[in-house]
This record gives structure tokens, sequence and C-alpha cells, in this order.
């Protein structure tokens, strides 16, 4: 395991601007909000039966978490699309929202040639690429996301990106409600917190590299409910790509019904599982419950488990502030496996297979 002493230590695996993206998530989402504030979609985009959104991997990731905080006051059937085909209800009353950070990826580009083709009502987010060519080109509204944000040029490091352009889309559409004065409170918030994350601060202070430590060569199961369910997803999908570091998430409740189980066996791989719990004040009384009762079964069959708790009085800047330790968290863990933590070979080499 590398030894990290100082800030010089961590830049090393800097060269590709990571951590410089992860400072910037606050800015991200104030600039992105104000941007897509600025737009305005026709009259005709407040009369629809249901939304539709697609996306894939770190595209898909904000949607997820928007139902996850606002999951119980969206004013319609809020479906997620992950694949290259629309649900067949989709028609002239559906609003479907087409996201790709790229603007190529092509399961989207596929649901976007379907929506158009049924004559639903679209709305496109990306950097460039296909999809803003293709919506401009079909006069369909378009959304930009500024990659000069994200130095990274990771879509999993622009989240405050795609946050703040869907959270200004859904308030427009009188999908959910958040004010102006709510969103500066949370930027703040996510600006205080890069001195809590951030690289300057020691290991013992610092709960993004102290967890990440006590990750080195393990197997990490990410654990949330309710609100923090969409974090679960993000972080592993951050130590996926980033820390080249085999990891999977597990939601409450469904896991105490089948997962405390399959824990026995087989030892040499149970013996390596870390659980780390993602845990909220604001999550329902029975998962607060479920949380603690979970890691008693754990604490008796011997695994090993982590919490990070988040006490707030607002759903989204508690999901707000898990984005933040989930990213500097993925960047620590990087660093410590001694891997890059911005690209993704394997990716790479799996897309030039599909490409042939």
């Amino acid at each position: 395991m590398a030894k990290m002493n100082n800030r010089a230590d961590w830049e090393k695996f800097n060269q590709f601007k990571v951590a410089e993206s992860i400072y910037l998530l606050s800015r991200q989402l104030s600039a992105s909000w104000q941007l897509a504030r600025q737009q305005f979609l026709p009259a005709s985009y407040r009369r629809f039966s249901q939304v539709v959104f697609c996306g894939m991997g770190g595209s898909n990731l904000v949607s997820e978490l928007i139902r996850s905080v606002y999951g119980a006051s969206i004013k319609a059937p809020f479906v997620l699309v992950r694949n290259y085909q629309l649900p067949a209800f989709v028609n002239q009353q559906t609003l479907v929202i087409i996201c790709s950070y790229s603007g190529n990826t092509e399961e989207t580009l596929s649901c976007f040639k379907q929506a158009l083709s049924r004559k639903a009502k679209l709305v496109c987010l990306a950097t460039g690429g296909q999809l803003k060519s293709w919506a401009l080109k079909k006069q369909q509204p378009f959304y930009q996301l500024d990659n000069k944000l994200n130095p990274s040029g990771q879509p999993r490091y622009g989240v405050g990106l795609q946050l703040g352009a869907l959270l200004a889309l859904f308030e427009s559409l009188r999908l959910l409600t958040i004010s102006q004065a709510e969103l500066d409170r949370i930027v703040e918030h996510l600006e205080g917190l890069n001195n809590l994350f951030g690289l300057d601060l020691v290991i013992k202070n610092n709960p993004a590299k102290r967890i990440a430590r006590e990750l080195v060569g393990r197997l990490p199961v990410i654990v949330a409910a309710d609100n923090l369910v969409a974090n679960a997803h993000l972080l592993t999908n951050q130590l996926n790509e980033s820390a080249k570091n085999l990891a999977w998430y597990n939601l409450l409740p469904e896991l105490n019904h089948h997962l405390l189980e399959g824990l026995e066996l087989p030892v040499s791989i149970s013996r390596r599982l870390k659980f780390l719990f993602l845990t909220s004040n604001l999550s329902l009384l029975e998962n607060q419950k479920r949380v603690s009762a979970t890691q008693a079964v754990l604490k008796k069959q011997g695994l090993g488990f982590i919490e990070y708790a988040i006490k707030g009085d607002n759903r989204l800047m508690i999901a707000a502030e898990a984005i933040s330790f989930g990213s500097w968290l993925s960047f620590y863990l990087a660093v410590l496996n001694n891997r890059e933590p911005a690209g993704v070979p394997w990716v790479d080499f799996f897309k030039a297979e599909l490409a042939k």
C-alpha cells in the first residue's frame, strides 16, 4: 500500500486532474443550475403523463439520485432506462430525457431515435457529440453541460453538472420544488466539505482518506437505504472505475431477506469483505433500525464494517455530501492501490472490441 504523508504524495496521482474535478463539484452544481434556468421549454412540455430518463453509467446516476431524494413527491411516474429500447408505453404524452455525458453513447442515441419517431416530448443533455448535433438538427430542447468545470473529463466526476441541470429542469416542469436559497445552501455546504475531505487534511482527521485506508485489499460492499440508495450505486461505480477495486452495493431492507445467509461461504471471499454503511438521520426510522440490526449480524459473523453517517435537515444536502465523500474516497483508494484514477483502459478495450 502506498504511504501518503502529505499533499505532494497524493498529487503524484493527479496528472489527469481528478482532484480538481472533485473540488469543483459545488461550482458544477451552481453553474449548471443557473445556465439551465435560463432556458425555456415550450408550453406544451408542461403537459405529460410520465417521465422516462435514458442514460448509461454515470449519465443515469443523477436521475436515480433525484428519484431517491424526491421519490415520494415527484408528481409523475418516473422510469429509468439503461438499455437500447424505450418502454412500449412511450408516446406523445411522454417526456423523454436523453442524457449522455459524451453525447456518443450508442444505447442512449438509440433511445433518442425511438423517442423522436414516437413524437415524445424530448429533452437532451450532453457536453457535445452526436446527441448535441442531432438535438439541434431536429430542433429539440438541448441542455449544454460545461465540460470545463470537469477537467478530468470523466462523467463520474461531472455529477454536479448533470444534477444542477436536472434540478432546474424538474423545477421548471413543476415535478419537484427547490428554491435558489436551498440550492445556495447546498453549494456552500459542498465548498466546506472540500476542507474536510480535500488533499490538505491529514489522514487521521480526514474521513475520506481514513476510510479509503480501511478498504485497501478488501472487497467493499456499500449499504444504503431510501434517500441514499443512488449514492450507494454512484460510489460503487466510482470504486470500480477509479480505484480499479471490485465493489458492489446492496440496499436496505432488501438485503435483509437474502444476503445475510450468503456470507458464510466461500470463506476466502467472505473474509475479504468490508461493509460500508452510508446512513442518514432522514432515512425511514424502520430502515435506521435495520442498520443497527444488520451490523449486529455482521459483528456476530466476524465481518468488518464501517459507517459514514450524515446528519442534516435536507435530503438533497445529505445526498450531495455523500457525492463529495464518495468522490474523494474513490480517488484516495485509487492512490492507495497505486492506480491511476482517471483512465478506464478495460472499458476502452471493450469499446474497441465492440467496434470491430
